[in-house]
Parts: structure tokens; sequence; C-alpha cells
């Protein structure tokens, strides 16, 4: 100590302390062509709806944020997360040529349309922005109403804890 030096104690925190993959895993889900032969329930049949239930993989060493992009037209969009129970569910109507972003990442979370309106009111009693977690993670998205023009775009980037 003196004057012209000085002892100072430095803390640095950080908000995401996770390496990121850098590139993201970008999954697309559309209507597809019926099967021929009528599967196991809970399985829809119907065109006019998007509909997959499957595994999406997360490489990554703990869970990863996804960014859900849901392209018109379609009505009531409802996303679960089999393997943790939670749901993300908006009450809203697309018309064609809208889409709606639902960013789920800590820090960013919103529910936007194209056309910058946020419409995080239109989220339903229940939904929450869950996470992929480590692992396979048995999600089942649904969009009524939907044409051949219509998709759910899922897009995430893994986290580590080391580089």
């Amino acid at each position: 100590t003196g004057w012209t030096a000085q002892q100072a104690a430095v803390l640095f925190r950080a908000y995401d302390p996770f390496w990121t993959d850098g590139t993201q895993t970008v999954v697309e889900y559309t209507t597809g062509e019926q099967p021929a032969f009528f599967p196991i329930f809970p399985v829809s049949l119907t065109s006019s709806e998007i509909f997959f239930s499957g595994n999406v993989e997360n490489f990554g060493d703990i869970e990863a944020w996804p960014v859900w992009e849901f392209i018109s037209p379609g009505t009531g969009i409802l996303v679960r997360n089999m393997t943790t129970g939670k749901k993300l569910e908006l009450n809203v109507s697309l018309s064609p040529g809208e889409s709606i972003t639902v960013d789920t990442r800590p820090g960013l979370k919103s529910v936007m349309k194209n056309d910058g309106t946020n419409l995080f009111n239109s989220l339903t009693n229940g939904s929450s922005f869950w996470p992929l977690v480590k692992g396979n993670n048995q999600i089942q998205v649904e969009m009524t109403g939907a044409l051949d023009t219509s998709r759910v775009r899922l897009s995430y980037e893994a986290r580590y804890l080391a580089p």
C-alpha cells in the first residue's frame, strides 16, 4: 500500500458459465405424408396437423434451451417434453405469411410474431419455457389447421462443462 499501489479483490461473475457448441442443431417438422396403415395410438393421422412424437438428442453435458419457430398457417400450438412432463402451449391463430418465434433461452425469453408483436400473453396456464435435458428427450409437437406450407422448427446449441 501507499500512494502508488492499492490492493483490491476482483470478482468475476459468469451468468452462463458453459461452453456452447457454436453451431446450432436444427430440426424441422412438417405435415408429411399420411402413412398407408394405422399405427399404434397416440398418433394423429390427419394432414391438417403437424404432429411429431419422437426423440430429440441433446449431446451436451447439461440442458440446452431451444428456440421454436412456428410457421403458418395453423392454430392451437402445443409442444410437450414427455421426458420432463413440461409443456409449451400457445392459444394463437396464424394466417398465411405469419410466424411465431418462442425463445426459451435464459435472459432472452420471448414470444414474438414476425411483425414484432409480443404474444407472451398467448401462453396458456401451465406453460413453461422448458429446456432439453441431457440425452434423449421424448418430444411431442402439435399444430392444428396446418397445410403443406406449415412448419415447426426447433433449434438449439448444445452446452458443455469444458471445451
